[in-house]
């Protein structure tokens, strides 16, 4: 599994802002900041499987990343602004305040869907 997270620098944002927004999702990534994004990849997506069981979305994130399979691949996006308060808004909600995209590349989408979502805990 690979997860790879960008998010656009807007000029008027703090860089520092939008990197906590990402590692409150994604505490392990390993970030890079350019001229006008902040890009970096993270080994792990145990965080982003605890704040979905903590929030009690899990049925929702199922639904909308089933959706979002391509082949080997789910790309999606969340609110950077409910990421810098350490939770998950799947994209479309509001892109004028910005969005993190992320892209999964796994062997079986679906499998990891299901962990990810998974209730019997």
């Amino acid at each position: 599994m690979e997860v790879g997270i960008v998010s656009p620098l807007h000029r008027t944002e703090d860089p520092e802002k939008v990197k906590k927004a990402i590692t409150n999702i994604f505490p392990d990534c390993a970030l890079e900041e350019k001229e006008h994004e902040i890009a970096g990849k993270s080994p792990s997506l145990e965080r982003f499987r605890e704040i979905l069981r903590d929030l009690r979305i899990r049925d929702t994130a199922r639904h909308f990343l089933t959706g979002k399979i391509e082949g080997d691949r789910i790309s999606f996006s969340i609110s950077k602004q409910a990421a810098y308060m350490g939770k998950i808004s799947f994209g479309g909600t509001n892109p004028a305040l910005g969005e993190i995209e992320i892209e999964i590349m796994d062997g079986n989408p679906d499998k990891l869907i299901e962990w990810l979502t998974y209730e019997g805990e």
